[in-house]
């Protein structure tokens, strides 16, 4: 069930949406050679020491940090 939930931040987001598995796999598709640098992007929002900028080593293409659509659209 989707939920309207406020941030460390104090900005609200909402939590918890469906997605079509079609629109997860093309966004997973769209940007399989972008780099990311975590898996949880709304926590390495709210810490203050995450950095994705520079030589960290966390940094992987989608394609390398989540292997599949599948394991993706999961997380």
């Amino acid at each position: 069930m989707p939920l309207l939930v406020q941030g460390e931040d104090k900005q609200e987001f909402v939590k918890d949406v469906p997605l079509c598995r079609s629109d997860c796999e093309n966004w997973f598709e769209a940007c399989a050679d972008a780099t990311t640098c975590t898996t949880n992007w709304r926590a390495a929002h709210d810490d203050p020491n995450f950095s994705c900028i520079g030589d960290n080593k966390n940094c992987q293409t989608f394609k390398k940090k989540f292997g599949t659509a599948e394991t993706f659209c999961r997380e």
